[in-house]
């Protein structure tokens, strides 16, 4: 699976020497995946709406790093957490002149961000500028859409290989179905793999991601943490609730990759440790039987 780093805090609780330190390691790990968003970070503060787009920008320029793939989600027109956005054809052609003088030839994937309309001949119009992306040899793909099933219409042949962003981990995985219509035919990407932040048996930090983004900490999870304790003769498999999600989503074929927003360096580490630990699972027929077996009790408890 791929490795996305993701930027959604820089800028918020990840300040500019922190961002580069984790890009720096990431890259130096092997990973060449980063995604933003245009209106990155969203802590509701209109200073900083684009901060993060613009430090990665920034950072790739600086450490010249020629092979780096860049994710960029567009549209919103505030950083409030609100969808308010402009995906008109003019406001996306601005948006993708913009981001390929930001990334440049590091530009991989130009993705809507937030579409809520259900009107086909207005969605058509906004499909257009995706054709001409395509055509320009980018990428395309899709992040938090409303009513997916007409986009995957109307793009027709461009439906695959399309970059769709979801919502992924143990407690749901609603966000995968909701996008049945470009089911074989997408590349999907999971986030919150770790629900947003969650935590097995630890307390939370003042200014923690879970707390910031509203997430409901006080979330039962002593299923999976007998889960995790009856895997604890097995070092491959998971120990955290972070691998437990990597893991989760690494088992759906149709997911190619997870972006993951880690704040420290030891949290990036884990993660991309835990990914080459994941490869060997999967290659392993006990090992992955056992972690699909963990999964089916799971789901019957719950």
């Amino acid at each position: 699976m791929i490795l996305v780093l993701g930027t959604a805090m820089w800028g918020w609780t990840i300040d500019h020497n922190q961002a580069f330190a984790l890009a720096d390691r990431f890259y130096a790990l092997g990973g060449r995946w980063f995604d933003t968003a245009s209106n990155y970070p969203i802590n509701k503060n209109p200073v900083h709406f684009g901060l993060a787009a613009h430090w990665l920008g920034e950072w790739v320029v600086s450490r010249d790093v020629a092979d780096a793939h860049v994710l960029i989600k567009v549209g919103a027109l505030r950083n409030d957490g609100s969808a308010v956005c402009d995906l008109g054809p003019n406001a996306l052609r601005a948006q993708f002149d913009a981001a390929r003088r930001l990334f440049g030839a590091t530009l991989r994937v130009f993705s809507l961000h937030w579409d809520n309309r259900a009107d086909p001949a207005v969605i058509a119009a906004t499909m257009g500028v995706l054709r001409e992306v395509a055509a320009a040899g980018c990428g395309i793909g899709l992040s938090g859409i409303a009513y997916p099933h007409i986009h995957a219409k109307i793009l027709g042949e461009l439906a695959q290989g399309c970059w769709i962003q979801i919502k992924h981990n143990v407690l749901s995985d609603a966000s995968f179905r909701h996008y049945a219509a470009f089911h074989g035919h997408a590349r999907f990407l999971a986030y919150s793999v770790n629900a947003g932040g969650l935590k097995l048996g630890t307390s939370y930090g003042q200014g923690s991601s879970a707390q910031l983004r509203g997430v409901a900490m006080g979330t039962d999870l002593s299923c999976f943490e007998a889960m995790l304790r009856s895997w604890q003769d097995e070092e491959l498999l998971p120990a955290t609730f972070n691998e437990l999600g990597l893991a989760f989503a690494g088992l759906n074929p149709q997911i190619a990759g997870v972006l993951i927003g880690p704040s420290r360096i030891s949290q990036l580490e884990e993660s991309s440790a835990f990914l080459r630990r994941l490869d060997h699972i999967l290659q392993d027929p006990g090992l992955r039987q056992r972690l699909e077996r963990g999964f089916s009790v799971l789901n019957q408890r719950r």
